[in-house]
């Protein structure tokens, strides 16, 4: 359990003490909700949804999550590259405990990002006052960041590499995230694209976020996000875990 809070207080501070990163990671979704909601405002009615704006806030609040949570599980590449993971790997600790504090710091980066973003929107109007009391927000904030994070485990377990990482990122999270509801619902898309967006876990972090602004719960969604989450944390554990014995055997 000590090497659990010792990862993620470490990767914490590193990533907190990172203001750039901190201030690139808002600019995007502050160029989408400014610049491309303003311009798609003027010509879209989103039926129930009020206006565009409305639509739009919370798929930029887990496009928040879904970016940062996969840069800051890199750190695992990162730690390969230097030698850092060899020594958790030959640590007496579980390998799982090791996995799972990774994916927890990664998800409170990702859930610390995602409430800076919306207290921007709330400066501007975006958002009502009322999420702060919303536990429905909180939960979704949870699972939302948490399945940033695996998403990220996924692909930093393949990739032995920083650049590697970065490659493999830009083919995964493009495609997660405009196949989803973020930026328009998917009523009345061909049956292809609608397909890709109902089995698309990131989007249904946007509904589940989308409805918990509007006190609702989905609970189909939060079933479907559990248990994606559940089953990314199998595959990063099988695919970390033969690296680890790899070089438990080298060790000997």
């Amino acid at each position: 359990m000590r090497i659990a809070i010792s990862i993620i207080s470490r990767d914490l501070k590193k990533n907190l003490s990172q203001k750039a990163r901190l201030v690139a990671s808002m600019i995007r979704p502050l160029l989408w909700l400014f610049i491309i909601g303003s311009g798609f405002n003027q010509i879209v009615d989103i039926e129930n949804s009020g206006n565009y704006f409305s639509f739009l806030i919370p798929g930029l609040i887990c496009m928040t999550a879904l970016f940062t949570g996969v840069v800051s599980s890199m750190s695992i590449v990162y730690d390969k590259e230097f030698g850092f993971i060899r020594l958790l790997y030959l640590s007496p600790s579980p390998f799982i405990i090791i996995l799972i504090a990774k994916m927890v710091s990664a998800a409170l980066i990702a859930i610390i990002h995602m409430l800076i973003f919306s207290i921007i929107a709330l400066l501007f109007g975006f958002l009502d006052i009322t999420i702060i009391y919303n536990p429905l927000f909180l939960i979704s904030l949870i699972l939302v960041g948490l399945l940033s994070s695996i998403i990220g485990l996924i692909i930093s377990a393949f990739s032995g590499t920083v650049e590697n990482f970065a490659t493999t990122m830009n083919f995964i999270i493009f495609p997660l995230f405009f196949l989803s509801e973020s930026l328009y619902p998917s009523d009345g898309l061909n049956i292809i694209f609608k397909s890709f967006i109902d089995i698309n876990p990131f989007s249904h972090a946007v509904i589940i976020m989308r409805e918990s602004l509007n006190n609702h719960f989905n609970f189909h969604s939060f079933l479907y996000i559990s248990f994606c989450i559940v089953l990314g944390l199998i595959i990063s554990f099988y695919a970390h875990s033969r690296e680890s014995k790899i070089i438990n055997k080298i060790s000997k």
